[in-house]
């Protein structure tokens, strides 16, 4: 829901049109927006995601930049996205990744970190993309394209799975007593991989599901 109300406040913001500075107001605005729903949270929790759909929009906003200067973020130097690696770390460590419910200490730095940590993926996916084009591993780079096609979806169910099915905890539980916790980790890794491809495989061919997940594909041109 959080997506949803942000992607559909962005979008109307953006369709504003300033005379001078029209970049800076709107930045103003996505500020302005994205403070209201941090301090608004501290008071009251707003229903359908609300809260975190006004505290992402410098997100949403970012994310417009990177993609409109794409060029200038190519360009930049390795060190550059050593910082960014480096932010993210350190955010991910202090446990500030709380975006989803405006719960971080600090808005600020978990941003700018969810900033640096997509910067860096974004970065490793073509680096990747590149050398599977180069090795002629299209048939995987599609299976990749594919999950990343589907990263709402997986997303959406992986919540599911984990606040529902609970198939996470409970192999923790079972593997705790059994094998090193390092061991446990990787383990619940490989099947949370198994479920996000199993999910971007199936939804598809659901046709409600494949309408929520995919609209693009269900709409016939």
């Amino acid at each position: 829901m959080a997506f949803f109300w942000g992607s559909l406040i962005f979008n109307q913001i953006m369709k504003l049109s300033f005379k001078k500075y029209d970049l800076l107001s709107k930045f103003a605005i996505f500020s302005v927006l994205t403070l209201v729903g941090y301090y608004l949270s501290k008071i009251v929790t707003l229903p359908m995601s609300f809260n975190s759909a006004l505290g992402s929009m410098l997100f949403f906003f970012a994310g417009y930049l990177i993609r409109r200067y794409k060029k200038l973020f190519d360009q930049l130097p390795l060190y550059a996205y050593l910082i960014f690696l480096a932010s993210w770390t350190y955010v991910a460590t202090l446990g500030l990744f709380l975006i989803e419910n405006m719960a971080a200490p600090n808005i600020f730095l978990n941003l700018i970190s969810s900033v640096a940590d997509c910067l860096c993926l974004i970065k490793l996916s073509m680096i990747i993309d590149s050398w599977l084009v180069k090795k002629d591993k299209y048939k995987f780079r599609q299976e990749i394209l594919l999950i990343g096609s589907g990263s709402l979806a997986i997303l959406c169910f992986h919540l599911i799975d984990l606040d529902n099915i609970s198939v996470w905890t409970i192999l923790l539980k079972k593997l705790n007593d059994t094998v090193p916790y390092w061991f446990a980790i990787m383990i619940g890794n490989i099947y949370r991989i198994i479920f996000a491809y199993l999910v971007v495989k199936i939804i598809p061919f659901v046709p409600l599901l494949k309408s929520c997940f995919f609209p693009r594909k269900s709409i016939k041109k």
